[in-house]
């Protein structure tokens, strides 16, 4: 009953403004997430999270305003599906705390879903940071479960980014195992895309401008599973991107730069930067990284023998204005090397 109850709501709601709309006056998305919880079956999360995704709908226009402007019914209405998803993510907290002790993957699972769906929404994610804590001990119980580690490495990538408390949440997640959870996850799922392309994401999050999760994330072997997780996925162009990002702070001294090269890092930048040079900040990034290699003379010379030669020159002639100066300062360096 659960089940077919959330399939009807998402028919109601999906792509539908009005019915999705309808669907919140009536308390929808608090019925689906007791759902979730009530019964637990794999059958009632997803039809669950569905039906979650489908109400985001109701902050959009209902019909397109031919003046330009905004119409104040619309705002109000975004404002409604804010309050919903905070109530609605308080709410998943207290349940994800009670319950992740349980031992029942299967509304864990749901619970974590939803709550990553909920945080699609940036404007809530700052009352979420107390999330962190308990979506860290699932992974933990949990390890090589798909349907565990994905979402809540999700969760990990949304609250670790893109909103005022990030810094509250990166605190949380490394003060209680985030790192080595993620890359963990990442060891044991290695053929799971969306699990790396997430998980390397949070750890680039995490690992960003602070030495000490830095070091966490160095010794937890964050550079071998992002490298290999580059390798394999090497036509997803975010993955590629987040890895890069993750590698600027994990390899950012001499020993470091050293250990990634001997990982195959080198050769693994250089092909993101020639499949990907268009992609994001890919080919501006992957310059930056280069050239801090470049200050070790025999890292320099692996990097003149892997072609980065030739991408740094395109660069400096047809990237944009980042990678023109990246692509410049690496053109730089390795023709000072091979003069």
């Amino acid at each position: 009953v659960q089940r077919e109850a959330c399939g009807a709501l998402q028919a109601l709601a999906v792509q539908h403004v009005a019915g999705a709309r309808h669907v919140l006056d009536n308390d929808g998305m608090m019925l689906c997430l007791e759902a979730i919880v009530s019964c637990s079956n794999e059958g009632v999360g997803t039809a669950a999270c569905r039906a979650l995704t489908a109400l985001k709908c109701a902050g959009t226009p209902a019909v397109a305003e031919e003046s330009g402007s905004e119409d104040e019914e619309e705002e109000q209405w975004r404002g409604r599906l804010r309050q919903e998803h905070e109530r609605a993510l308080g709410w998943c907290e207290q349940e994800l705390k009670g319950r992740v002790l349980s031992g029942d993957r299967v509304v864990l699972q749901s619970l974590l879903s939803a709550i990553a769906i909920l945080l699609d929404d940036s404007a809530v994610r700052p009352s979420g940071t107390g999330l962190v804590e308990p979506v860290v001990v699932a992974m933990q119980l949990f390890p090589s479960q798909a349907r565990v580690q994905v979402p809540s490495s999700n969760v990990l990538f949304r609250l670790t980014a893109g909103h005022p408390a990030r810094g509250d949440a990166v605190k949380l997640a490394a003060f209680h195992g985030g790192i080595g959870a993620l890359c963990q996850a990442m060891r044991d799922l290695p053929c799971d895309g969306e699990l790396q392309r997430l998980a390397v994401g949070a750890l680039r999050n995490i690992a960003f401008g602070n030495d000490a999760y830095k070091t966490l994330a160095v010794r937890a072997s964050g550079a071998s599973v992002t490298i290999q997780a580059m390798l394999r996925f090497s036509r997803d162009p975010v993955l590629q991107e987040h890895a890069l990002g993750a590698l600027t702070s994990l390899c950012d001294t001499v020993g470091r730069a050293a250990a990634c090269a001997r990982l195959g890092g080198i050769m693994a930048i250089t092909s993101a930067m020639r499949r990907h040079a268009k992609f994001g900040r890919i080919a501006e990034l992957g310059c930056i990284i280069l050239c801090m290699f470049c200050d070790d003379a025999l890292l320099q010379q692996q990097i003149v023998r892997s072609g980065a030669l030739a991408i740094a020159k395109t660069l400096s002639r047809t990237g944009t204005k980042e990678a023109r100066r990246w692509g410049c300062e690496l053109l730089r360096d390795l023709t000072d090397s091979t003069s």
